[in-house]
């Protein structure tokens, strides 16, 4: 008995153990043209980002006057085969791998699941042009290289927390405050959760604030910052707050960052626990609280 020759461009020792997702484009998987595509490479999705370096060298010493440091984009390159069922096939599936992100403004969302650990997801776009061989019989390799703007790889899942100030409040604040964090107390109504990064660096949240409420805050107590306002909230109306590209927007449109006080702190979740608490001079309009666990 002979059996059939079935071309492989790469050999199944050398394929990753990571199952991609990537503007509509899944590898490894049989398209619904019958097409293969297998993954050999997925390079820079683990270990940390490229860092930035400000340092100044001191003149006629030795080393450098040290300055802030950054974490710098991360690089990330897919390669892999495509085995199509017949030539024609195969042309399609090149053209379909050249236009994968195809749009230079728009941020596409890359999940990568692996082995014993939950699905991750990265905003990528395209780094340099995506490659593609020439066909060997019905096959070919192929290449895409993206970045990340933003390092951090975050769960692919969500995790929503409302916060609903509890009627009838007139005692104050009643969390565990530690000094030098302060509070004003004054008639205020508060509500309290622990929100849990699972990860290993720091994420930032999206807050939003429905009306009707009067002076918010939302203070992370285990970091000891409290991001207030002085405003009015009207009924119907909400505020969204993006702590990570720090804007302040009333119905998602309009700023209101001058509504920040002179003592706002913005903050993070850090990984593990954070004491998060909710308060508001007036009003009962929940606050709710979105984020992503985050790793580098």
């Amino acid at each position: 008995m002979t059996l059939p020759i079935v071309y492989r461009p790469v050999s199944y020792a050398t394929l990753t153990p990571y199952y991609i997702t990537l503007d509509n484009w899944t590898v490894p998987a049989v398209d619904g043209q019958g097409t293969e595509w297998w993954a050999s490479t997925l390079d820079g999705w683990n270990g940390s980002p490229d860092v930035r370096l400000t340092g100044q060298d001191r003149p006629q010493d030795h080393g450098q006057f040290d300055g802030p440091t950054w974490l710098g984009t991360r690089m990330i390159t897919i390669a892999g085969s495509a085995i199509a069922l017949d030539q024609t096939t195969a042309l399609l599936a090149r053209d379909i791998v050249s236009s994968i992100c195809y749009d230079p403004a728009h941020l596409y969302t890359l999940q990568v699941t692996e082995p014993g650990r939950p699905t991750r997801r990265a905003g990528v776009r395209l780094n340099a042009a995506t490659k593609v061989s020439g066909l060997s019989e019905v096959a070919f390799d192929w290449q895409i290289q993206l970045k990340c703007p933003d390092p951090r790889r975050y769960a692919d899942t969500e995790t929503v927390v409302t916060l609903f100030p509890p009627t009838g409040a007139t005692g104050g604040v009643q969390v565990p405050l530690t000094a030098p964090f302060t509070l004003s107390t004054s008639g205020l109504s508060t509500s309290s959760a622990t929100l849990t990064n699972a990860g290993t660096v720091a994420t930032r949240p999206i807050a939003y604030l429905n009306g009707p409420l009067v002076d918010p805050q939302i203070a992370n107590v285990t970091a000891m910052k409290t991001l207030s306002f002085t405003i009015t909230i009207a009924s119907g109306d909400y505020l969204a707050i993006d702590f990570d590209r720090r804007t302040v927007l009333l119905n998602g449109t309009a700023s209101r960052a001058n509504t920040l006080t002179s003592t706002a702190a913005w903050w993070e979740l850090a990984p593990g626990g954070n004491d998060i608490a909710y308060t508001a001079g007036g009003g009962a309009g929940a606050a709710v609280i979105r984020y992503r666990s985050a790793w580098l």
